[in-house]
C-alpha cells in the first residue's frame, strides 16, 4: 500500500539475503522481482497467486513515493504440532529450526523451499516425510496427498518428472526410486493397510523401468540419455555435471543399490497389500555382484564406477544399508566413512550415512550421529540461520537459506535422544 505523486513504474524485489545492504534482485541467472504500475494516488496491490519466500523485500520507484504497507501473507499448511519434547537447550534450538522449516516449506504440498522454484521434487519429499512423522499430529492424509500426486505424473519412459506435475525434458532417474521407497515408509511408519490404486500402479510401472536395465546382473545408469540427469548429490565424483558426467549407460554402486533398496520397499508393499509383484528379481543376486565389481577389499571400501576409486560416503553408506557387507566389513566401511577416507556427502545425503551406522552399531555409533548433527545445525545457528539451509556453505551460489530436505534431525532425534547415547 503506497501513494504515488503519479503514474509510474514500481518494482517490488525480495530474498533471503542482502548483498551490499540490498535485496538481492538477481542470483544465479535468475529475477526475484515483479513490476507494478502505480496510478496516481492511492494503491493497494495484494495478488494472492504470487506465492513468494524471503526475509527481505525492497521497492523501488521512478520517483518518490509514501510506502504505508510492503509485506508478505502467511500461506503454509495447517500442520498441528505435537507436543515439544524435553531435549537439552542445544537439541531445543536444533528441534525447533527444523520444526519452523518443515512448516515453512509446506504449501498444498511439500516444496523443496520457498524462495526459489517451489518445486515438488521427489527426493526432498522422502526427507520432509521422514522428518514430519515424529513431530505433527494428523499427518497421514497430508503424506498420502504428496503420494497421490506424485503417482498422477506422466513422461513417456514412466518415469517422474524431475517435478511432478511437470513436461520438463530433464529427469533424475533415482528420483523414481526415491518414491518407492517413501511409499513404503509411509505405509511402515502409519501402519497402512491400504493404497490408491494408481499409487500401485506408478510403483508397478518404476520398477518394470529399472528392471529392464538390468545386464548381466547389474542395473545400467541412465547416462547419455536423453533428458538424465544423474545427480545423485551435490558432492564430488556424483552431482552429474562436468567431468562427472563419465561413464555412460553402465552399471555403477548408487544406482545398484538404490534398486535393491527401492525393491526391498516394493516387495514389503506387496506383501502388506496381499498382491503379486509385476517384477520379481532375485536381489540377492545383485547384491553378490555389487560385491563382485564394486568392493575394494584392500581399502575396505566401495567405488562408485567400475575400474575406479571413487570412494563416496553415499555409495558406501547404501551399499552397508542394504546388505553387500555385514559384520567386521561393514563395521570397516562404516569406520572409513566416519576417518573420511570416502567423499563427504551433503547434509541432503547424510541420513542414508547416519542409517548406516545405526544399522551396523547404532550403540556404538549413535554418538558420532548425534555429535554430528549437533555440530552441523549449531554452526547454522551460530551463523543466524532461522531456518535450516540447504547446503551447510549456506549463503554461496544458488543455494536456499530454506530447504526442509535437511529437516531431518528430529527424526534422529526421536530415534535416539530416549535412549543412552
Amino acid at each position: 500500500e503506497f501513494d504515488s505523486t503519479e503514474e509510474q513504474k514500481v518494482v517490488v524485489t525480495w530474498a533471503e539475503s542482502l548483498s551490499s545492504g540490498n535485496v538481492r534482485r538477481y542470483m544465479g541467472g535468475n529475477e526475484y522481482s515483479f513490476e507494478y504500475v502505480a496510478k496516481k494516488g492511492k494503491n493497494v496491490y495484494f495478488n494472492p497467486f504470487l506465492k513468494i519466500g524471503c526475509r527481505y523485500m525492497a521497492i523501488e520507484s521512478e520517483t518518490e513515493i509514501q510506502v504505508d504497507y510492503l509485506g508478505v501473507k502467511p500461506f503454509t499448511y495447517p500442520l498441528i504440532e505435537k507436543e515439544e519434547p524435553n531435549y537439552s537447550e542445544t537439541d531445543l534450538k536444533i528441534y525447533r529450526l527444523c520444526v519452523d522449516t518443515l512448516k515453512l516449506c509446506a504449501l498444498e504440498r511439500p516444496v523443496d523451499c520457498p524462495f526459489r522454484e517451489q518445486g515438488f521434487y521427489s527426493f526432498d519429499t522422502r526427507n520432509q516425510m521422514l522428518a514430519s512423522y515424529p513431530v505433527f499430529e494428523e499427518y497421514e492424509e497430508y503424506a498420502k496427498a504428496n503420494l497421490l500426486f506424485m503417482a498422477m505424473d506422466r513422461r513417456k519412459d514412466n518415469l517422474l518428472s524431475i517435478t511432478t506435475p511437470g513436461e520438463c525434458v530433464v529427469m533424475i532417474p533415482t528420483y523414481s526410486l526415491y518414491y518407492v521407497i517413501s511409499v513404503w515408509e509411509y505405509m511402515e511408519t502409519l501402519g497402512a493397510t491400504t493404497l490408491d490404486s494408481r499409487i500401485v500402479d506408478k510403483i508397478n510401472s518404476l520398477m518394470q523401468v529399472f528392471w529392464g536395465r538390468l545386464d548381466n546382473g547389474l542395473i545400467k545408469n541412465f547416462r547419455g540419455e536423453d533428458g538424465a540427469w544423474n545427480f545423485y548429490d551435490w558432492s564430488d565424483y556424483i552431482d552429474g555435471n562436468g567431468p562427472n558426467r563419465i561413464h555412460d549407460n553402465e552399471p555403477d554402486l548408487i544406482i545398484n543399490c538404490l534398486y535393491v533398496m527401492a525393491y526391498k520397499a516394493y516387495s514389503k508393499i506387496c506383501s502388506r497389500l496381499k498382491i503379486e509383484r509385476q517384477i520379481n528379481d532375485d536381489v540377492d543376486v545383485i547384491i553378490k555382484k555389487i560385491k563382485e565389481k564394486f568392493y575394494n577389499e584392500e581399502k575396505g571400501v566401495f567405488t562408485t564406477y567400475l575400474g575406479t576409486e571413487k570412494f563416496t560416503q553415499l555409495g558406501n553408506a547404501l551399499a552397508v544399508i542394504v546388505g553387500v557387507v555385514d559384520g567386521e566389513k561393514a563395521v570397516k566401511v562404516c569406520e572409513n566413512m566416519i576417518d573420511r577416507k570416502t567423499t563427504e556427502s551433503s547434509l541432503a545425503m547424510k541420513p542414508f550415512y547416519y542409517d548406516a551406522l545405526l544399522m551396523v552399531d547404532e550403540k556404538r555409533f549413535a554418538p558420532t550421529v548425534l555429535k554430528e548433527i549437533r555440530d552441523d545445525y549449531t554452526f547454522m545457528l551460530s551463523n543466524g540461520a532461522t531456518s535450516v539451509w540447504e547446503t551447510i556453505e549456506g549463503d554461496v551460489g544458488h543455494t536456499s537459506l530454506c530447504h526442509a530436505w535437511n529437516s531431518y534431525p528430529v527424526y534422529y532425534f526421536d530415534k535416539l535422544l530416549n535412549k543412552d547415547e
